[in-house]
């Protein structure tokens, strides 16, 4: 009976690899990048927001972050004398006033951070963050920026989408399915294009990719993040071969 069941139960359907996430194209980058620079024309925020979610989407599409990574960090975590960041796991954390916490859900990790990246953060730090009371209390690093009781608490999961929504409302056709996560991808995409520069062999890209994405060694999820990269090195072996298999000589037309 037990066997009967089992054979009666609804198959999973295969997940179609066209449509699984991956990272924006060159093209959707430089919109993207475009919109979030404050005083650009087609930036959908006021002014105050602009330069914090200029640097939301920067830590999002160069670090590689998770959501929950990146609200969870704290100014604390950032090394400003040697240019680096903290990722870090904690749970609970009786200063947090966010009904949903987010939470780091991959390994510990520190990753070094360009000058510019660190001018970024500090600026914020010093000139726009500062100006709120109450962020002084809880130690994360972005903060709602808006008069009234909730100034200068840290932003949740639902404001972090909003910023994204307004975002993908500039560009809607070209910037459909805009999400942090898919900034992940697109970071990875990047770290896959140079990996292939610096002549890494797979096994050394996995660990390297493993261990900046927070994830377990050895595990696999490294693979997820390579999908766009790999189809791309699919396609132009495919053109290769099919330019050696049949030459334009051979052609009837």
């Amino acid at each position: 009976m037990v066997r009967g069941l089992r054979k009666r139960r609804p198959q999973r359907a295969m997940r179609s690899l066209e449509s699984a996430r991956k990272g924006l194209t060159e093209k959707q980058q430089t919109a993207l990048l475009s919109i979030a620079k404050p005083g650009s024309k087609t930036n959908p925020f006021i002014l105050e927001l602009q330069i914090r979610n200029q640097l939301i989407v920067w830590l999002l599409y160069c670090l590689g972050l998770r959501a929950g990574e990146l609200l969870a960090l704290r100014v604390s975590d950032f090394d400003f004398g040697n240019n680096t960041v903290l990722v870090a796991r904690r749970h609970d954390n009786p200063n947090d006033p966010r009904i949903h916490q987010p939470v780091v859900k991959t390994i510990d990790r520190r990753i070094p951070l360009s000058e510019s990246l660190v001018k970024a953060v500090s600026g914020y730090v010093m000139r726009e963050r500062s100006r709120y009371a109450a962020s002084k209390k809880h130690g994360y690093l972005f903060v709602i920026h808006r008069i009234g009781p909730l100034a200068g608490q840290p932003i949740s999961l639902k404001g972090l989408n909003k910023v994204f929504q307004q975002i993908r409302a500039v560009e809607p056709i070209l910037l459909q399915g805009l999400t942090p996560h898919v900034l992940r991808h697109t970071a990875n995409d990047g770290f896959s294009v140079v990996m292939d520069e610096q002549g890494a062999s797979p096994a050394e890209e996995e660990k390297m990719r493993s261990y900046l994405m927070g994830s377990k060694e050895g595990s696999g999820t490294a693979g997820t993040y390579t999908r766009r990269h790999i189809e791309n090195k699919a396609k132009m072996a495919a053109l290769q071969l099919q330019k050696s298999m049949v030459r334009s000589t051979d052609s009837v037309y």
